[in-house]
């Protein structure tokens, strides 16, 4: 018997000493005390456990031997391969330190460069340029202060706010002259035909302001610009009041001015179309207001609504927009043909007769519209939604209608934005002939209009701006092809837009519906907001990207990029580069092409251009003159960062991928002029820049700074 026992067990034949043999290595820790027959019985069993494998064949060692060798031989590989590898990295990084050493330095050199450019070029050339720019501001503004002076101009100017103001207080003063008085007073006497004068006025007046406040815009005054904002809406308020304030006294005196064959009152004017129901007859069976005079109709859908004592209005704003400027967001939709007010009213009590007297009460009716909410109650007088009414409307003849559908919306007065819910859009029909359209909606006493997505025309399928040397340094064509849409009813092929000096004139499209802006000469962005009403936009914003597939450039490149062609908007041409949306462009970098070859037209004849301004054409041929000349050879890209210009490689002519490498034997430089003139060598661009007319460059800038071609194309 023992109490411990250490057991090292080597079973026979065994082919390794015991001491490498782990696997046979076994103690044991016996703690209690047995019997020598067991712990001779439990050797016996360990022994018939561990039993030593048989001994290999010599293929077998032979195999195991190449195996072994096999291995050795990968090991080395894979060493011999880290080894190669680690000193092919410890070689690329040596040499993408002295490629990046080498890089910053031409960068630094560059920086240096383009430095020493814009100490030389900025000083010397920005005084005579802003002088130019000034005295030639300045001399056609004397040209046309003394053309307005000969008009006699009644109208205050747009430029002056206290002339504003005062025209306002005159204007409500003569319109309401007893507006201290009690509601018990006698009523003053309105001349209707007057109120219609004043408000066509009005408008006119507003649009002078909305002209005033896109010059702000163009200058970066924005005090200007908000105080020209605040004055539109004091134009467009002042000419609600004064419709309203008409209204009420229509209404007052209904047996004076309203229709006793059809309780209406209806006036159309070149701005305004008017229209009033009084109902009167109260006539249960009538279903719905058709005002033929302006051709609009009002369905009556409420229940019982043809036997309340109600009124309803119509006022069609045809070319006044006075909501959208006042949005706390901008809209993704934008009002074409103008604003329909369509309004629900308490009328006053009608007049009577006694003994050859007529007798009117006089309440707050008398002097002032009230509204009445388009709505209704449940059997426990909870307001639920009304019922969708008809509504039908003429939309201006100066108004494209693109799409063979068009949209209606209604503007949100708490949101401050147009909205289409409540408008059953699938109900909504469009007679092209009569130019109505019909539509459902459950939105009355508010603003509804007729709506073009903001972002209809864009991206552009490219764009293009020439000078015309043949008519003097201070006229240019920009031509834009809009976006094309597989289901729009009015297919644009090219926007022409003709420049001369601080004027526009459109040249293409030429159709009926945009006659009013083909026949004028208008500030550039007076042209843009014409063209927007009437149903091509060609305006739009960083914040309406999210609807298109661009991105748009960062402001300060694509803004250096257009002042700098404006500048040799008599020098080259230019236009669009299918490279500029590319990937590695990206929004910090813009592509374009660029032309020093002028290509003339052949049979372009202008008929007179006289100092004013005003420019007449005759037999101008638009094939092949205001479109992109189709010589790529004469075409050359250009990539531009902000700070610095260069001509590239990549042509559009290239079926490769992109490269922004500096064309070879030219270097970077701080504009373009500066490389056109590294270019030539002969000094003929700076010179010719000198010579710029510096008012049409700034017409340039603007057309392009606003329809920013270098983010939608």
């Amino acid at each position: 018997c023992i109490s411990i026992y250490s057991i090292r067990h080597t079973p026979p034949h065994s082919p390794c000493p015991p001491a490498r043999n782990p696997l046979l290595h076994t103690h044991f820790h016996i703690h209690s005390t047995v019997y020598c027959h067991s712990f001779h019985i439990f050797l016996l069993n360990l022994s018939q456990t561990h039993k030593m494998p048989k001994k290999l064949s010599k293929k077998k060692l032979a195999e195991l031997k190449r195996r072994e060798e096999e291995e050795r031989l990968r090991l080395e590989e894979e060493e011999k391969n880290r080894i190669e590898l680690e000193r092919e990295r410890i070689a690329l990084a040596e040499q993408d330190r002295v490629t990046l050493l080498k890089e910053a330095r031409l960068a630094a050199l560059e920086r240096q460069r383009i430095k020493e450019e814009d100490d030389k070029f900025t000083p010397e050339w920005q005084p005579k340029l802003s002088l130019a720019y000034e005295s030639r501001f300045l001399e056609l503004a004397e040209r046309k202060d003394w053309h307005e002076f000969l008009q006699c101009s009644e109208l205050p100017d747009p430029e002056n706010e206290s002339e504003i103001n005062s025209y306002l207080t005159l204007w409500r003063d003569q319109q309401s002259s007893t507006s201290a008085q009690d509601a018990d007073d006698d009523i003053p006497q309105r001349n209707i035909e007057q109120d219609f004068k004043d408000c066509n006025v009005a408008i006119e007046l507003y649009h002078q302001i909305e002209a005033a406040m896109f010059r702000a815009m163009d200058r970066d005054e924005e005090r200007r610009v908000h105080i020209h904002k605040e004055n539109l809406g004091k134009i467009a308020q002042s000419t609600l009041d004064t419709l309203d304030d008409m209204t009420a006294y229509i209404m007052q005196f209904s047996d004076l001015y309203i229709d006793q064959n059809t309780d209406q009152y209806a006036n159309k004017t070149s701005t305004i179309d008017y229209g009033l129901w009084v109902n009167i007859a109260k006539n249960a069976r009538k279903k719905y207001v058709q005002f033929d005079d302006i051709d609009a109709v009002c369905e009556l859908a409420l229940k019982g609504m043809a036997l309340q004592k109600i009124a309803i209005r119509i006022l069609h704003m045809k070319n006044c927009d006075p909501l959208t400027i006042t949005a706390q967001q901008r809209p993704l939709m934008i009002p074409i043909g103008g604003i329909v007010y369509m309004d629900i009213l308490h009328i006053p009590p009608p007049p009577s007769g006694h003994k050859g007297w007529t007798i009117r009460k006089l309440t707050s009716l008398s002097k002032r519209v009230k509204r009445k909410p388009y709505e209704q109650t449940d059997a426990q007088g909870n307001v639920v939604d009304p019922p969708s009414t008809r509504v039908s409307f003429v939309v201006p003849s100066q108004v494209l209608i693109r799409k063979e559908v068009p949209s209606v919306a209604w503007w949100d007065l708490d949101k401050k934005t147009w909205s289409q819910e409540g408008i059953d859009s699938e109900k909504t029909k469009y007679d092209p002939e009569s130019r109505k359209i019909t539509f459902y909606t459950t939105h009355l006493t508010t603003a509804l209009a007729v709506v073009n997505e903001r972002v209809f025309d864009v991206p552009y399928r490219s764009w293009f701006i020439r000078p015309l040397p043949r008519y003097g340094r201070n006229a240019a064509v920009y031509t834009i092809k809009p976006c094309a849409h597989p289901t729009e009813v009015a297919y644009i092929e090219d926007i022409v837009i003709f420049i001369f000096n601080d004027q526009c004139k459109m040249l293409s499209p030429l159709r009926p519906e945009l006659e009013h802006i083909t026949s004028k000469w208008l500030e550039p962005r007076v042209l843009l907001q014409r063209l927007a009403e009437s149903g091509i936009n060609l305006v739009v914003g960083d914040e309406d990207a999210q609807f298109t597939d661009r991105l748009p450039k960062h402001s300060d490149v694509e803004q250096k990029a257009y002042r700098e062609m404006s500048w040799l908007g008599n020098v080259c041409s230019f236009a669009s580069s299918k490279w500029n949306q590319d990937l590695q462009v990206g929004q910090d970098k813009v592509v374009f092409r660029v032309s020093q070859k002028l290509f003339e037209p052949s049979n372009a004849i202008i008929e007179d251009l006289p100092p004013a301004g005003g420019v007449t054409f005759k037999g101008l041929s638009e094939e092949g003159y205001f479109q992109e000349p189709q010589h790529l050879e004469n075409w050359e890209n250009v990539a531009y960062w902000n700070f610095k210009a260069s001509f590239i490689s990549c042509k559009d002519s290239s079926e490769s991928s992109l490269s922004l490498e500096t064309l070879p034997n030219h270097d970077t430089h701080l504009n373009l002029a500066l490389c056109l003139d590294e270019r030539r060598k002969d000094a003929e661009v700076l010179r010719r820049i000198e010579e710029e007319d510096l008012l049409v460059c700034e017409t340039i800038r603007i057309l392009l700074s606003a329809t920013r071609p270098l983010s939608w194309c």
